[in-house]
């Protein structure tokens, strides 16, 4: 039986050196109005499932949340956001995580 978990962190960890390249500066005009409209309350603490290499990192973190979690099933891209954000004044934690079973909840 082929284990799903390994077959989709294997396919992001290979697809983590080229993710950003598909990051055009028109998706992140889109997402900024998505989130920029989104009624985000001051100190909630945030989840970001599946967050890759940190695409959503800046614009969440103009929204003054207490906590901000970035969980990706990929190591590698883990390893591309802690990388891209490291210097930024609110560092996110990082989790690495399957969303069908989250390791945080038991």
């Amino acid at each position: 039986m082929i284990n799903k978990k390994i077959v989709h962190q294997q396919y992001f960890d290979l697809q983590s050196e080229t993710w950003d390249k598909d990051q055009s500066p028109e998706n992140v005009v889109r997402l900024k109005k998505i989130f920029s409209e989104l009624p985000f309350d001051m100190g909630i603490n945030i989840l970001d499932l599946g967050c890759g290499t940190g695409v959503l990192v800046p614009i969440i973190n103009k929204n003054r949340h207490r906590f901000l979690v970035e969980c990706d099933i990929s190591k590698k891209m883990l390893s591309k956001n802690r990388l891209k954000w490291k210097a930024f004044s609110s560092k996110p934690q990082y989790l690495n995580g399957n969303a069908e079973k989250l390791p945080i909840i038991n």
